[in-house]
């Protein structure tokens, strides 16, 4: 329950009845005196879905609240639709754009971490589910010159990649995370570029850099 003056989790007292699609939250009179007392005027029901590892990428997947309380009473159904989506992206030359194997990259989501399960050897991972098992989740992964796909990411988030190791040949590893675009609907697909070479100081002027130029 929740008003502008208090507020409460009242998760533990729902408890499911038999039917995983149903849950049933019992309000005592008690609870009922105290919202009245704490000055609260409504009463708020929020439901949090979460999409399993089984769920459509892509596709906009419907989820009802039907709510029924007190002596047949019954509120307007609400709908809301939960969808996951996906990434590609190619590690490639900065060059000549052929892709490039050998580099080591984790996913980010902000600042931490994404656990990853691999689905088709090098080239096709999702995003870890709650009862995936620990010896299945990778937090790395290695590119082997085909597209990456990433499934199971969700829309509102932001996601960066991570370049751990740079390509064998002479490639200089990335200096920052990469973030993954995306237009209105969809994440854009990334080419991640590596170069090779010397790369010059930063700091300095300008007459700095034309001094390493020159001398180069």
């Amino acid at each position: 329950w929740s008003s502008d003056e208090c507020s409460s989790d009242l998760s533990e007292v729902a408890t499911a009845d038999g039917d995983a699609t149903k849950i049933t939250i019992t309000y005592s009179a008690d609870d009922i005196k105290t919202l009245v007392a704490n000055g609260a005027a409504t009463i708020t029901v929020k439901v949090k879905v979460t999409v399993n590892k089984d769920a459509a990428i892509d596709t906009d997947i419907p989820n009802t609240l039907d709510l029924k309380y007190g002596n047949n009473y019954e509120a307007v159904p609400s709908t809301v639709n939960t969808k996951t989506t996906k990434a590609t992206f190619d590690k490639v030359d900065g060059d000549n754009g052929d892709k490039l194997t050998g580099a080591k990259f984790k996913l980010l989501k902000g600042t931490a971490t994404v656990n990853l399960i691999e689905v088709t050897a090098g080239e096709v991972y999702r995003v870890a589910a709650a009862d995936d098992a620990a010896a299945d989740i990778i937090t790395e992964f290695v590119t082997t010159g085909k597209t990456i796909t990433i499934n199971g990411l969700d829309f509102d988030e932001t996601y960066k990649l991570e370049e751990i190791e740079a390509p064998a040949g002479g490639y200089n590893k990335l200096t920052e995370p990469v973030e993954l675009q995306k237009d209105t609907t969809t994440f854009i697909h990334t080419d991640v570029e590596n170069n090779k070479g010397s790369v010059l100081p930063s700091t300095g002027g300008i007459g700095t850099t034309i001094f390493y130029v020159i001398g180069a």
